[in-house]
């Protein structure tokens, strides 16, 4: 299958993002393995989740905080408009439904809908990485019309995702909050280097921080 070029790290070698969606449901049915995926940046699915509404609702928790929102959720309802009804009305005309990363049914953000206990870290490099764990189960795949499957493997067993990227931090729409975190950080760092270099007789190192 196109989307399974790469059945380790489930990379789409062959660049047929339309299908997935349909790929991901029938593997989901059959109780296709693995059951545990871990999706990196380099994967489409995890752009294509990254640039949807479910991608700026962790974005927007994070230029919020102090720079590590945990627990960050996407309510089903919201994933549902959203991701359902919104991509439904983009599909129109057909041929936009195989446009990758547009806001699709064919998007990766609808087989994941909503989610809980995404998280984001300052990694104090510039750099901000994100990550949306999600459990594609028969509970959320009825609307909550029946329970997770208990069994590990076989059909409709729950499939445990997580999608992972990290990308520059826009300092234009950080809070003051963060920024504040940002400079203790910093400042920290600054006192452990003078710390260590009277250990150890150097001359001390300036971060340029007042």
């Amino acid at each position: 299958m196109y989307a399974n070029g790469n059945v380790c790290t489930y990379i789409d070698t062959n660049g047929k993002t339309a299908t997935s969606n349909a790929e991901f449901l029938y593997e989901f049915i059959v109780g296709k393995e693995p059951r545990q995926r871990i999706y990196t940046g380099t994967d489409f699915r995890t752009q294509e989740l990254a640039r949807s509404t479910a991608g700026e609702n962790l974005r927007n928790a994070f230029y919020s905080s102090s720079g590590h929102p945990s627990g960050v959720s996407y309510g089903t309802g919201a994933a549902f408009f959203d991701t359902f009804v919104l991509a439904s009305l983009n599909s129109v005309p057909i041929v936009n439904y195989f446009v990758p990363n547009n806001n699709t049914l064919g998007n990766t953000a609808l087989q994941v809908g909503g989610y809980g206990g995404a998280y984001a870290d300052n990694n104090y490099n510039g750099t901000v990485t994100y990550t949306i764990p999600n459990t594609a189960g028969r509970y959320s795949f009825l609307y909550h019309g029946a329970s997770n499957v208990s069994s590990k493997t076989g059909p409709m067993s729950n499939i445990n995702q997580s999608f992972t990227w990290t990308e520059q931090i826009n300092w234009s729409k950080t809070s003051n909050l963060m920024y504040q975190a940002q400079l203790n950080h910093y400042k920290e760092m600054q006192m452990m280097d003078i710390a260590t270099n009277r250990r150890w007789g150097l001359s001390g190192f300036s971060l340029g921080l007042k």
